[in-house]
């Protein structure tokens, strides 16, 4: 099935319009959700986000049905874990779920190219297997993703650090400076939103680098790692 397919179903799904069904509906046609495998987890924190409602991802499962039973949504379990993806996106074709590359997007993979091969590669070793490691690679490519699109918009500059124009601002003034400065399209690098929850990744990064006695858990990467998906896709449109 194509999405095009997949929307024709969604379009033609009537809800109540404060329904979670609705909401879910909603999120797919926005992209939000299941265009990349997803935990159910991730899932009801979209809800609980778009909602403002209190949402346990044991639920997503009831309100999934009528998706499932449409052909419009499918799900396996992966590691002991529930795995939510639309019918269009072709999971098992990709790489094996327990790989960093079946959550991320060929599209943008292309995009970002050569200069983050070796990162990618890295990540890929130690997903699901290392925490830490994974949370700091994750901040790197953040931060490298930054670096790039300033380059390529030719605004370097605006990195520099203003007592010593040799060196680059740290990553979170990195974050305010691309979630304030626009490219040439002009608009933002990184939206407001976006930046906020860079900045939690980028603590989940700083503490498996710098805090000996902290460890970092896989399943806190999971709930952000969509967000870093979007951040690097923003970015990707100014490299």
């Amino acid at each position: 099935m194509q999405f095009a397919e997949a929307r024709k179903k969604l379009m033609k799904m009537k809800f109540k319009k404060d329904s979670l069904y609705n909401e879910i509906k909603n999120l797919i046609l926005k992209n939000e959700i299941l265009h990349t495998p997803m935990y159910s987890c991730e899932i009801a924190k979209k809800l609980r986000n778009a909602t403002l409602k209190r949402i346990k991802s044991s639920i997503v499962i009831t309100y999934m049905k009528p998706f499932i039973k449409n052909g419009i949504v499918k799900t396996e379990f992966v590691d002991g874990k529930r795995i939510w993806y639309g019918s269009w996106v072709k999971f098992k074709e990709r790489n094996t779920p327990n790989t960093f590359f079946a959550f991320f997007p060929k599209k943008l993979l292309r995009k970002l190219g050569e200069k983050f091969k070796i990162d990618f590669n890295d990540l890929n070793l130690v997903w699901n297997k290392s925490g830490n490691c994974t949370a700091f690679l994750l901040r790197r490519i953040i931060e490298k993703s930054i670096y790039f699109a300033f380059a390529k918009q030719g605004m370097i500059e605006k990195l520099n650090d203003p007592s010593n124009h040799k060196k680059i601002v740290g990553l979170e003034k990195m974050i305010n400076i691309a979630s304030r400065e626009k490219g040439k399209d002009g608009t933002p690098y990184i939206s407001p939103k976006t930046a906020i929850h860079l900045k939690r990744s980028k603590f989940l990064g700083d503490a498996a680098a710098h805090n000996f006695l902290a460890n970092i858990y896989m399943e806190q990467i999971r709930m952000e790692i969509n967000y870093i998906i979007t951040a690097l896709e923003e970015l990707s449109k100014k490299m």
